[in-house]
């Protein structure tokens, strides 16, 4: 008689993510504090700027614009100094982006219950607009790729 068929063993697991009280320690001596405090403290000086000059746009997206632009700029003048720069803020920002869906979650989860009904006409702009954007955004690529496509040579497709 055969022998019975091995069972297969079940895939190994991975460890379980830390709970807050197992990861705060580690992250209160992690390099992420000082420049996750900067960002914060800029995020807020820049808000306050902002709201006193009467500009209604969203201070974050202002600041991330401005970063990348300041570290553009100073790369140009220096590339170890940008370097620099972006090394002391990249343990904050992995930080940010591993809480950043609880962060915005709450936000998403939310926003079909604040948005108010809409008409159909509404409805039937808006479709009209993907309509147009869809058939301006192909005919523009269409341009650009039969532009850019390499000419014949003897009658041959290069």
């Amino acid at each position: 008689p055969a022998a019975p068929a091995a069972m297969p063993l079940p895939p190994p697991h991975e460890p379980p993510e830390p709970t807050v009280r197992e990861w705060l320690p580690t992250a209160l001596r992690s390099k992420a504090i000082a420049p996750a405090v900067v960002l914060l403290l800029m995020h807020a000086a820049l808000r306050r700027l902002l709201r006193q000059v009467g500009v209604t746009f969203p201070a974050s997206i202002v600041g991330m614009l401005g970063g990348f632009g300041v570290l553009c700029g100073v790369r140009r003048v220096s590339e170890g100094a940008a370097s620099t720069a972006s090394a002391f803020f990249e343990p904050a920002c992995v930080l940010f982006r591993t809480w950043l869906a609880c962060i915005f979650a709450p936000g998403f989860i939310a926003l079909p219950l604040k948005v108010p009904p809409l008409g159909a006409v509404e409805v039937v702009a808006f479709f009209g607009l993907l309509l147009a954007g869809f058939a301006t955004s192909t005919a523009t690529n269409e341009a650009v790729a039969a532009a850019c496509e390499p000419a014949a040579v003897e009658g041959r497709e290069v």
